[in-house]
């Protein structure tokens, strides 16, 4: 099914709005068919051949009907019409249409059947009824309650919304074979048999008769509300049809005869191609029967139609009329500028444009202008209104026109490369030349004022014809200069540019250089303009003169001040120039801007081909390329003829027409659009086709877009109407497109496609879940395997560290203490051979008690190293609490040990550390701080341990403290504490005062210190809370 039927209400409501403001008149009657735009399609083309009925739906789409299926087209791509559910439909030959008031399509077919498109795409083939002898549908015609009735070769048949059937007896048909069938601007249906006209009356549904013996007609067209046969005869009114509201209601049906809306008569029944009549303006307002007038114009296969046989007319809601034959389709619509030439073979043309009072005693528009033909050179012409064109003889000898003038006495100068002539009637006179009179003297621009003639020569430079001959320059300085462009700024200032990009501004009190030191950049000047504002145009483009400096102009289109050989002021303040992409305005607005901002970017409006505009301007600089006509009208040179334009009826840009969403693909695999659409997971590229419904001009629209998540602005996109994105990750896309007329603002709101797409397993959320969860548990196997191995390695140091203490201890034992022993038995026999009296004695026996004292100390070292073995398996509440027992045995001193937290298995060779450490607190504390209460606390957290020792005794000065972190006294091993917990990775922490105690508090975190860090709950539970003395 066709994609586009698949839309919101409000793009219905859009089109129609947007198609209702905007250009909704016919083919202007007073141009000619060379003077509108003429567009082709051929099968070349992708258009179908044999195209039998044109027909166009409320939502703006042209319908073909042809022998080689149905096709439907926006202007750009034809697109032929095979639904998913019927895709041979596209292919079954068409023999009529009728477009219905609520958006459906009735299709004809030529094999049998009729066939339904509705409003939303889904199609219908129904069956007819049995025992027809022809199943070629010849009419149909499509009623605003639903009905629809057939032509079926003679055969009358009626739709009542379910099935095709012969109309039954209450509805009073007519037994002769019907002619025709038609629906009136009221909706009403009208038939024709046996020369009587018979509408169905919408009161009681019954036919009744309106008129009889009317002339056979060759087509049926409603003009102005009322239904008018046209026969061979001319035109005749059917009685009652005229609408009863009033209201315009445009045909939605072609045929071989049409009257537009302003009552030109289009046949393709003439001997070739199309035929043009003009009926009388006011003619169908009678009422009456009026004559068939006569063919005006044709176009036929030599001016560009693509076939001499016609098929079918059709004008659509915009005015645009469209021509099917038997080999392609054909497009007329109005421009804005209207188009002249005197020959196909003429080109680059001047132009000179005044009025004139006619001999009726009207002021009438009348130009003079040359072109250039390439059999007979330069050709001379007068152009007025009621006339057209007349050729002006123009001698051989008169060479190559460069220049067109006339004064305000109406006095006609030509200048060329044989000099400047004066034009009297249809006569030419060649003026002397100036300076020597075998001089060459190509004259490149004629200009007047109150002084005289200026013309320029190439060789001679700038001279003044007055009275007769050549005179001298009122303005002293410029008889040695060769400018290449001038312009007069009143009757006493004289603007010159140069080749060596240099203007002079000259009065009677000298002159005036600009170059480059006052920012002109133009290169060679071309073309000098002296209005409301000085523009100078040249190589580089186009400059102004502003607060005293030359300023380049830029544009929103930048190669819209290309070529730029005219310009002109409109006494609104707009500035109108004409250059090599045709005619270019600018508003006073944007003008006012650029006064107070030289660096403004102009926003310009750009009339080129499509509007009218004959190719480029004529590249003839210094004369210029447009001219004021008469009130509002400016006349254009061009490469291709000229063009007139009425300023003051110049349309205002309209808003961009409504995008309709058309089909989307996924990896180029295309289906047709619908809401909420899915695509299937792992989708590499999203393709989405679109378009927008502007049948007159749609080379004009451009369109943008933004995908939300994706683009950060909108995205022009020009003509372009396919737009594909890659790689997009899984989930709901929102694509806004919008189109804009032109230069005109763009359509608002934009059109919204929503698409899901679908995630492959790998992009799916659970499976991203699953993957982190799986990643997390890898690291913590990884962080487990390295725990473990790092542990081992510390096992192996520790067991090695145990057991060269074991050694040590062995060794300290079997030769220093044993010696030691030795040498104090050995000592105390010296002692017991003095003599009582002897003074050494006393002496001796103090050192042989400290000596015993040694030992022992040794002694109790040895020994604590000895168990260093068993006690590393303890947890270290229990190592702490023997430790503390037997100091305080040794020392009467009260302990207590304490447990909080969950007791957690240690890292051993944290375990160590930590019990050296509570070792080392606690012998201080019980050695030298004079206490009678000393506790140690071991605090377990599921992030950090901490041990804390305590005591009561006489504290510590903070000079002393801070003395012992130097190294110096305080309580004796404290340096040793510190390095200890830095070993650790800890903090320790000292609370201390004379004579309030001690209290150091060791904080180690749980990376560094447990088995198995960051697990909050204890793998231990046998531990206990509370372990004391």
């Amino acid at each position: 099914m066709s994609a586009f039927f698949h839309r919101p209400a409000w793009v219905w409501l859009a089109a129609w709005l947007w198609i209702s403001l905007g250009n909704a008149h016919a083919l202007d009657r007073s141009r000619t068919l060379a003077q509108l735009n003429h567009t082709r399609w051929t099968a070349n083309d992708g258009a179908p051949v044999g195209i039998r009925k044109i027909s166009q739906t409320t939502d703006g789409w042209l319908w073909l009907g042809s022998t080689s299926g149905l096709y439907r087209f926006d202007g750009v791509r034809f697109e032929r019409f095979a639904p998913p559910q019927d895709p041979d439909f596209g292919t079954r030959p068409v023999s009529t249409l009728a477009a219905g008031r609520a958006g459906e399509l009735w299709v004809g077919l030529l094999d049998g059947g009729i066939a339904h498109v509705d409003g939303h795409g889904t199609l219908t083939v129904h069956e007819l009824p049995a025992g027809l002898t022809s199943l070629q549908t010849r009419g149909l015609a499509a009623l605003p309650s639903g009905e629809a009735w057939a032509d079926m070769d003679g055969v009358l048949l009626h739709y009542d919304g379910k099935a095709w059937r012969r109309p039954d007896a209450s509805f009073g048909a007519p037994q002769t074979p019907v002619v025709g069938v038609h629906a009136d601007a009221n909706g009403d249906l009208w038939i024709t048999s046996a020369q009587r006209w018979l509408r169905l009356d919408p009161a009681s549904h019954r036919f009744v008769e309106m008129a009889r013996d009317m002339p056979d007609a060759r087509g049926t067209r409603i003009i102005d509300g009322m239904s008018w046969l046209v026969s061979a005869q001319g035109l005749h009114p059917l009685p009652a049809s005229q609408s009863r509201d009033g209201q315009f209601r445009p045909q939605r049906d072609s045929s071989a005869i049409w009257v537009d809306r302003q009552h030109n008569l289009w046949n393709v029944y003439c001997p070739a191609g199309l035929c043009r009549s003009r009926l009388p303006v006011n003619g169908p307002a009678t009422n009456r029967d009026l004559p068939l007038p006569a063919v005006e114009e044709t176009f036929t296969r030599r001016d560009g139609l693509t076939s001499d046989i016609g098929m079918t007319v059709l004008e659509d809601r915009d005015g645009n009329l469209w021509v099917a034959t038997q080999t392609g389709l054909d497009r007329f619509r109005n421009t804005l500028l209207a188009r002249l030439s005197p020959s196909s073979a003429a080109t680059n043309f001047l132009l000179q444009p005044y009025r004139a009072v006619s001999p009726n005693g009207q002021v009438d528009q009348q130009l003079l202008l040359s072109a250039v033909d390439a059999t007979h050179g330069s050709t001379l012409w007068r152009w007025n209104e009621a006339a057209g064109f007349s050729p002006l003889p123009w001698p051989r000898e008169g060479g190559r026109i460069r220049a067109l003038h006339r004064d305000t006495e109406g006095r006609e100068w030509i200048g060329g490369s044989t000099g400047v002539w004066q034009l009297h009637g249809s006569t030419a006179q060649h003026l002397p030349s100036p300076g020597a009179p075998d001089a060459a003297t190509n004259c490149r621009q004629l200009r007047s004022n109150r002084l005289g003639l200026w013309a320029l020569f190439a060789l001679q430079g700038l001279q003044l014809w007055r009275e007769g001959g050549w005179r001298a320059l009122p303005f002293p300085g410029l008889e040695n200069e060769r400018p290449t462009a001038f312009a007069l700024e009143g009757e006493a200032t004289l603007w010159t540019g140069y080749a060596v990009n240099r203007v002079l501004r000259t009065d009677v009190q000298g002159s005036q250089v600009f170059d480059a030191r006052q920012g002109l950049a133009v290169g060679a000047v071309n073309y000098v303009a002296s209005g409301r504002h000085l523009l100078v145009a040249g190589d580089r483009g186009v400059q102004m003169l502003l607060q005293g400096r030359f300023h380049q102009l830029k544009a929103t289109d930048a190669d819209a001040l290309r070529g730029i050989t005219g310009a002109v002021d409109t006494p609104a303040g707009d500035l109108w120039l004409n250059g090599l992409r045709g005619a270019v305005l600018i508003r006073a607005e944007a003008l006012a801007r650029l006064e107070a901002d030289p660096a403004t970017v102009l926003p310009v409006r750009v009339f080129d081909a499509g509007d009218g505009y004959p190719a480029g301007a004529t590249p003839f600089g210094p004369q210029p390329s447009v001219a004021h006509g008469g009130a509002g009208q400016l006349w254009f040179a061009g490469l291709d003829g000229l063009a007139s334009l009425d300023t003051e009826r110049l349309p205002a840009p309209r808003a961009g027409p409504p995008v309709q969403w058309l089909a989307v693909a996924a990896d180029q695999q295309w289906s047709p659009w619908r809401k909420d659409l899915t695509l299937p997971a792992g989708t590499q590229t999203v393709s989405v086709r679109y378009t927008s419904l502007e049948l007159g001009m749609p080379e004009r629209v451009r369109f943008e877009a933004r995908l939300e998540g994706v683009d950060p602005a909108w995205r022009p996109l020009g003509a372009q109407r396919e737009l594909s994105y890659s790689h997009l990750p899984p989930g709901r896309h929102q694509l806004q497109v919008r189109a804009a007329m032109g230069d005109g603002p763009m359509g608002d709101p934009p059109a919204v496609l929503s698409v899901v797409l679908r995630p492959t397993l790998t992009q799916t959320l659970w499976f991203k879940a699953l993957a982190v969860l799986g990643s997390v548990a890898l690291l913590a196997l990884a962080i487990r395997w390295r725990t473990r191995l790092v542990g081992r390695r510390e096992q192996e140091l520790l067991r090695t560290r145990m057991d060269e203490r074991e050694q040590i201890a062995q060794e300290m034992n079997d030769i220093l203490l044993q010696g030691l022993h030795g040498l104090t038995l050995h000592f105390q026999k010296v002692a017991n051979r003095m003599g009582g009296t002897d003074p050494n004695r006393a002496l001796m026996n103090t050192a042989l008690d400290r000596a015993d004292q040694l030992i022992l100390r040794g002694r109790e070292q040895v020994s604590q190293l000895r168990e260093t073995l068993e006690e590393r398996h303890q947890e270290l509440p229990v190592a702490l609490s023997d430790f503390g027992e037997r100091l305080a045995a040794t020392h009467a001193r009260d302990f207590v040990m304490d447990v909080d937290g969950h007791p957690r298995r240690l890292r051993l060779s944290a375990s160590e550390h930590l019990r050296l450490l509570g070792q080392e607190l606690m012998t201080n504390a019980f050695t030298h701080a004079q206490a009678t209460d000393i506790r140690a606390r071991v605090v377990y957290r599921w992030w950090s341990l901490r041990l804390i020792i305590s005591d009561n005794g006489i504290g510590m000065r903070a000079q002393g403290l801070a003395q012992d972190r130097l190294g110096g006294g305080g309580i004796a091993g404290l340096a040793r504490v510190r390095d200890r917990v830095q070993q650790l990775g800890g903090r320790v922490h000292i609370r201390t005062a004379p004579a309030s105690g001690t209290e150091v508090t060791v904080r180690v975190g749980a990376r560094q210190v447990y088995e198995h860090p960051w697990w909050p709950f204890s793998r231990e539970t046998d531990g206990s809370e509370d372990l004391g003395v």
